[in-house]
């Protein structure tokens, strides 16, 4: 359970992307987002034209508002192209379009941005990389935007709680409280971070989210010397989340394995499909003679029994 946790650490730049470089509202849920294969010449771009694309993508036309940035990154100026390869990335990712929105991304890079402009795009890098299954060049993101932070994590928590003021969308604002949790135990301020966590584990948006949240606050309580609280979030994760791969995790993990109960362990290995495993778990609590736990021993044992074909 030792294991890092990057996602988090990108998804407050996603929020602060949408506040600082904004190009429109919410995303409708199906809309695609096809680019113009040319021009033409006639085409240009006037100042107003990128408010009117975020208006347009507000409102809900999204071809209309991508039309008008693939126009302002053909004809635009050096900065109407740069807004527009921004905004255009946002919204490719929001739609779920993640390896063009990296393409955008990486233009956006090879372009004449600012320091923090090229920090807040490697964190969206990193982030596109995560959901396209690259936790490799994820990792690398990260520490980028880390070397590039200096260790200034008291500025990324003023930075993160100044974006969770905002409404955001749910998924955004729990990739953010990561983020934040994790910051705060960067900064060794222990007692906000396993606050942090312990909330994320009840409201993240995403059971692997809440899962994780519980994994690393029980992290943070162990190794604050508090085994206590560091048993109770991982009592919760074993219940609760069973299938998760932190959940497997923990029954190998020699902080807390030797406490976990007979009944979590065979419920994590029932969920995670060990099954030989969880059988003789199962068996075992039977044979422990307590009539509250045999029953429910014996009705995972029925389920093994027809997962067997038995």
């Amino acid at each position: 359970m030792a294991k890092s946790f990057s996602f988090g650490r990108f998804a407050a730049v996603v929020a602060l992307a949408i506040g600082a470089y904004s190009c429109g509202g919410n995303s409708p849920e199906s809309t695609p987002t096809p680019v113009p294969a040319s021009v033409t010449p006639s085409e240009s771009v006037s100042a107003e034209d990128l408010g009117r694309a975020a208006q347009l993508y507000d409102e809900g036309s999204v071809e209309e508002a991508v039309a008008i940035y693939n126009r302002a990154i053909q004809r635009g100026s050096a900065a109407q192209r740069q807004q527009a390869l921004w905004a255009l990335a946002k919204i490719q990712y929001e739609q779920g379009e993640n390896d063009a929105a990296k393409d955008s991304i990486d233009s956006y890079l090879a372009s004449n941005i600012t320091p923090a402009e090229e920090r807040l795009a490697l964190l969206l890098k990193g982030t596109l990389h995560y959901a396209r299954g690259d936790d490799g060049e994820a990792e690398r993101a990260r520490l980028a935007d880390l070397a590039a932070r200096r260790g200034q994590f008291d500025q990324a928590i003023q930075g993160t709680t100044k974006i969770l003021a905002d409404p955001l969308p749910t998924s955004v604002s729990s990739n953010a409280r990561l983020s934040l949790a994790g910051y705060y135990k960067e900064a060794r301020y222990v007692a906000s971070a396993l606050q942090t966590y312990e909330l994320l584990g009840t409201d993240a948006d995403t059971k692997k989210g809440r899962a994780e949240a519980l994994c690393l606050a029980a992290n943070v309580a162990w190794d604050a010397g508090d085994g206590a609280r560091a048993m109770t979030s991982l009592q919760r994760l074993l219940a609760l989340y069973p299938g998760e791969e932190r959940s497997a995790e923990a029954l190998d993990d020699p902080r807390f394995g030797p406490n976990i109960a007979a009944g979590n362990r065979a419920l994590v290995l029932f969920a995670q499909r060990s099954n030989a495993d969880a059988d003789a778990a199962y068996r075992a609590i039977v044979e422990g003679g307590d009539p509250a736990l045999a029953a429910d021993a014996h009705y995972h044992l029925g389920i093994l029994a027809e997962r067997a074909s038995n």
